[in-house]
Parts: C-alpha cells; structure tokens; sequence
C-alpha cells in the first residue's frame, strides 16, 4: 500500500493514546497500545520530515520497530535514519551523587531551579556530548548538525530521561527543531516476555508463576520476572557511562539467573521472537484497521495560549520554560524578551511563561525557590533572588 503523493492521512487516522499502568494486561491491548502509538509517530514523521530518528535503548527501541513496520507498510518513502542509542536513567547516577542535595532530583517533578541545575550540569558532561554527537554523524554519514530530530521512547514517567536527552541534544544542536514522542508501554516487556514463554514454553510459565506465589518476599531484582524484563529488550549496558550497548549474551546476569528453567540458547531467542511478533501484529493492523477511530492525544497539562502551540507537542515545547529556568540561574536574572529570543516565540507567550512561575504557592509550594518577578530601573526581570541593581 504505497502513499505516494496522496498523504499518510487519507489512510491513516490518529487515535488516543492511554498510559497503561502495571496490571493484568493483556498481549492484544499491548498490541494495540503499540499500534496506536506507531501511527501517530508515523504522522509526525510524514509532516516534520526528521532527518533522523532516535530510539531510547533498552526499552525504547521496541516503538521504533512497531513504528517503522508501520510506515514500511503504508509508505514508498525509506524510513528516516535510526540511531539506537544508550541514554537511560543511568547517566543521572553521577549527577545524583555528586551533591547530597541532588540526590532528590525527580525530573520534572522537580523545582524549576533544580531542573535548571540538573541541565547547567549536563552542559558540563562533555563526554556524553561527545558520545552522542559521534553516533549522530555516523548514523547520518556527514557531520552535518541534523535540523529536525525526532526521539522515540516507551513512555515518561518522571521526565529524568526527558530531560537527560532533549538537554543533550539542546546542547550539541541549539537550532535543530527537536521532538520527543513517548508511548503508553509502561509494562511491555513484563506481558511481552509473560507472552514469549505462554508461546513457546508454557510449562516453564506454570513452574515460574507458582515459584512466584510462594516466594512473595523475594528481592523483586531477583524474580524471574525482573530478569525477563531486563532480556526483553535484547540489549544491555557496557558500562553505565557509555552510550553504546551490547546484545544479551549468555554471560548475561538475567541469562544466568534463569538459565535453571531453561537453557540459555532458548532465553536469547525471546527478544528476536518478541520484535518478529511486534511487527507482524503491526502489519496485521494496517490491513485490518486502515483507518482507525479517530481520537484525540491527551490534553496538555498546561493552558497555553490559543494559536500559539501545536498540542500535539507540548512536551517538546514544555522543554522551553527549562531552558528559561536555566538561563535564569546561570545569569541570575532574565527578561521576557530574552526569555522569547531563546525559545524562538512570542514575547507574549514567554511573559506567559515566566508569570505563570511567579506563584511560588500555587506551583511548587511555600518556601520553594522558584523564578519570581521583581521590579528594577530597567523594567521587569525574573531571578531565584533579588538581583543587584548592579547586575
């Protein structure tokens, strides 16, 4: 089914996306959370046009399969470049201990401040920088900066990798418009790799549920399913500083664990059995549901002003009131049109911004350091404390 010159949305419609949470899911609306999520980063990528597409290892990958067995389907245009690359959770752990204070660091459930040290930090960590600009150009074939980036990832949950990877690539690539699409896959490789043993081994399934029951106490790192989870991806780290990873190996800790059930060699066929899987139910859905009901994305948490923002990407543009918060620090002060120079928009919507960080209260708290609004010679500007005049 080639989309030619008539467009991926004649075929195509965008349907909701709903965060699943850890339960009794089952294979099918897993499935289905993948498949609605692959459609509409198959319409952004057909209307943004990225020069590139990064998927999140380890667990970021799998949308980046669903998502191209899609487009492979319903499109004559090659998919854009991938780069799967290494960035989790992890790469915080040096910044968490460098500071008592910092230990606490939640992403965007953080103070405003403290995500503007988390990225004055970043600015700092030239080797990730350095890593993640090697495997851009060597993905792209040239070391020209990429203009429009778009990142896939399974779902956000407190924003540190977020932050972790729209700050990095803020950094390297200042100018390039840059997008981030999570999805809803919170628990996929728990039901994915559940799903795997029911298929292929489902005597091994019984025996490891009914270990489960009677081990209820057991270090939740140490269950099986933890150990499932960590080979579903079929990638793992090489060191928590690096970027780059390696395929599950039979020396793999999550291999050996469960190697007591089943042999090694049967363990590493789960992740290749699950991504064969994801892009046959894809494919499957393009010839059953061409057009899918029509629904919209979730609502942004944020009044922004009308005709100012696409909501389809608030996340993205979310990222701006960080980078505000971060001028603010780095300079101690900033003023609206400073503010709206360094995002790119209107001035009107930067005072949005800022005022709407002036309630300390409201947003974050008694006694929270937030951005407020103080009156000098110059006019209005917005710091953490009171500027000098002399400032």
């Amino acid at each position: 089914m080639g989309m030619g010159e008539s467009g991926m949305g004649e075929q195509l419609e965008e349907p909701v996306i709903r965060l699943r949470m850890p339960g009794d899911h089952t294979p099918e609306e897993t499935f289905d959370d993948f498949w609605r999520s692959a459609v509409r980063a198959c319409k952004e990528i057909e209307q943004f046009k990225p020069e590139i597409v990064i998927g999140l290892a380890h667990a970021g990958w799998a949308p980046v399969v669903a998502t191209r067995a899609v487009w492979e389907e319903v499109s004559d245009i090659p998919f854009p470049p991938t780069l799967r690359t290494n960035l989790g959770r992890e790469k915080l752990d040096p910044y968490w201990d460098s500071s008592k204070d910092r230990y606490h660091f939640h992403g965007t459930y953080s103070s405003p401040k403290e995500v503007a040290d988390f990225l004055l930090w970043l600015d700092s960590q030239l080797d990730l920088q350095e890593q993640l600009a090697r495997q851009i150009v060597a993905t792209l074939g040239n070391s020209s900066p990429p203009n429009r980036i778009l990142v896939l990832d399974e779902m956000i949950a407190q924003g540190n990798t977020w932050l972790l990877v729209l700050g990095l690539l803020d950094r390297l690539y200042p100018d390039a418009d840059v997008r981030f699409l999570d999805g809803p896959y919170f628990d996929w490789r728990n039901i994915l790799s559940k799903h795997w043993l029911e298929e292929n081994h489902p005597e091994v399934l019984v025996e490891l549920l009914d270990m489960q029951e009677e081990n209820t106490k057991e270090d939740p790192r140490e269950t099986w399913s933890f150990h499932a989870y960590e080979i579903a991806p079929g990638t793992e780290d090489i060191d928590p500083r690096l970027l780059d990873w390696r395929t599950v190996m039979a020396e793999s800790s999550a291999i050996k664990a469960l190697s007591k059930h089943l042999p090694a060699e049967e363990w590493l066929k789960m992740s290749a059995w699950i991504y064969n899987q994801l892009r046959f139910e894809m494919r499957h859905r393009v010839v059953e549901h061409p057009q899918p009901d029509t629904l919209l994305l979730p609502e942004s948490p944020h009044q922004w002003p009308e005709d100012e923002i696409d909501p389809r990407h608030w996340e993205v543009n979310r990222f701006h009131r960080y980078l505000i918060a971060k001028h603010a620090l780095r300079h101690q002060q900033i003023t609206v049109k400073t503010a709206a120079l360094l995002c790119g928009i209107r001035e009107e919507l930067a005072a949005y911004i800022l005022n709407e960080w002036a309630s300390t209260e409201r947003y974050w708290g008694v006694g929270t350091e937030n951005l407020k609004m103080y009156s000098t010679r110059r006019g209005p500007v917005y710091a953490f404390r009171e500027p000098d005049e002399e400032e």
